[in-house]
């Protein structure tokens, strides 16, 4: 893209798939307690068009949904810590497939995916560590020519 959040005159974008990667500011992996919370308290909504639409819930995105991970056993490595690290992911694949009803952005649109957190959501806190939780929203699809209207 060439200006973000806006699609270029002349070409439109067809979207296939949301993905919701939640990474952590420094080198540690997510804490369970921290996934759950934006599984549970946390709405993807898109802005296009003069209008809002709530995506899925993140629970949901992730082909199938849950929580996923693999466990390694790090000794001392984790500050002298030992015992095993456990690196979690939203979902199992982390998108969203909208294959049957694709969504269209065409020329000219301005565009923003905002994370909407409900009245229960708790405060994220990296667990041990005192990691800031960063959460990348992705609108996975294909760019084309727009089609001339007249």
């Amino acid at each position: 893209m060439e200006e973000g959040g806006r699609i270029a005159s002349g070409l439109a974008y067809t979207v296939r798939q949301v993905a919701i990667e939640p990474i952590y500011d420094d080198v540690w992996p997510v804490v369970h307690a921290d996934i759950k919370n934006l599984q549970y308290s946390c709405v993807p909504t898109w802005r296009f068009l003069n209008t809002e639409v709530e995506i899925s819930p993140v629970a949901l995105i992730g082909q199938g949904g849950g929580i996923f991970g693999t466990s390694a056993d790090t000794g001392a490595a984790d500050g002298g810590l030992g015992g095993s690290r456990i690196a979690l992911n939203n979902g199992a694949g982390q998108t969203w497939i909208y294959y049957e009803l694709p969504v269209l952005l065409p020329a000219n649109t301005t565009f923003s995916l905002r994370l909407r957190f409900g009245a229960n959501a708790v405060v994220i806190d990296g667990g041990r560590n005192t990691s800031n939780l960063i959460v990348r929203g992705h609108l996975i699809g294909v760019i084309t020519s727009a089609v001339p209207q007249g």
